[in-house]
């Protein structure tokens, strides 16, 4: 229906952001979004984890872990709440489908409500996989995330 957005970031911004000095916005394009609509708060762009620190270093010479190293081992890393809205257990289902689920390690770090639902779902389903699900501390993510 035409205009319902504008309606709704109307609404919204005279009925729950009109006193509000400070709104957090997770992207810039959301941040414009919200501006072109009129909000005049003071918006802040506040990513919703990530960091330059969790990017694999660029430069030097490929140390195979980009792929490129067939005979290596693939490694998936999901990072989040255990919770039903990131759906942790389609990636489960996903790579138990894939052919080459005895060549993946799979890292689910986080935790939860559904720690585990989604423990008892991976010994099930993933019998040919390395799969770990658990909390990880923020210094250990990075050496994770680059492994």
């Amino acid at each position: 229906m035409p205009g319902v957005s504008a309606f709704l970031y109307r609404l919204f911004r005279r009925w729950l952001y009109a006193g509000i000095g400070h709104v957090h916005a997770p992207t810039r394009m959301i941040a414009d979004q919200l501006r072109s609509h009129g909000y005049d708060n003071e918006i802040h762009v506040i990513s919703n984890g990530f960091s330059p620190m969790f990017s694999p270093s660029h430069g030097g010479e490929p140390d195979g872990r980009d792929g490129r190293d067939r005979g290596r081992r693939f490694r998936i890393v999901a990072s989040g709440r255990l919770s039903h809205e990131k759906d942790h257990i389609t990636l489960i289902r996903a790579v138990a489908r894939c052919r080459h689920a005895a060549d993946i390690d799979l890292a689910i770090c986080g935790t939860g409500p559904l720690d585990s639902y989604l423990r008892a779902q991976a010994r099930r389903l993933l019998p040919r996989t390395r799969w770990s699900i658990g909390f990880h501390s923020h210094d250990e993510m990075p050496r994770l995330l680059r492994a």
